[in-house]
């Protein structure tokens, strides 16, 4: 069972209620983040959508490198290298302002955990 921390959750919420904000958290100022400004002037719906969209699929790849798998592509409809490089790994603290805060796995060691040690190849940005 998957474990989900207080900050995912809350991240999650965020897209529905105010999506650039939850964006923002994930990747900063990049351009998915615009794209989500955007979709607010169209409404509140497309921009939630956007949103939910860019925060699955970022707790998913997080949870994915957490267990060891290599991470090949880059997602669809994802427009940012920065969330590239944020969604990949963990413990670098570049992963975020919720990847401070994301608590599943503190204290662990190996690759990708937060304190422990971090594969310099598994680290480098995907090439496309």
């Amino acid at each position: 069972m998957r474990k989900y921390s207080v900050a995912q959750i809350l991240g999650f919420i965020l897209s529905f209620f105010i999506p650039p904000l939850a964006i923002w958290f994930t990747e900063g100022f990049q351009i998915d983040f615009w794209i989500n400004v955007i979709l607010c002037f169209f409404g509140l719906i497309p921009a939630s959508i956007h949103a939910t969209y860019v925060w699955i699929v970022w707790i998913e790849r997080k949870w994915v490198t957490h267990h060891g798998e290599e991470v090949t592509s880059h997602p669809f409809l994802v427009f940012s290298k920065e969330f590239e490089r944020r969604s990949r790994w963990r413990g670098n603290g570049q992963d975020g302002f919720f990847g401070y805060f994301d608590d599943n796995i503190k204290g662990a060691h190996g690759h990708n955990m937060v304190g422990g040690d971090v594969d310099p190849e598994q680290a480098r940005p995907i090439q496309s």
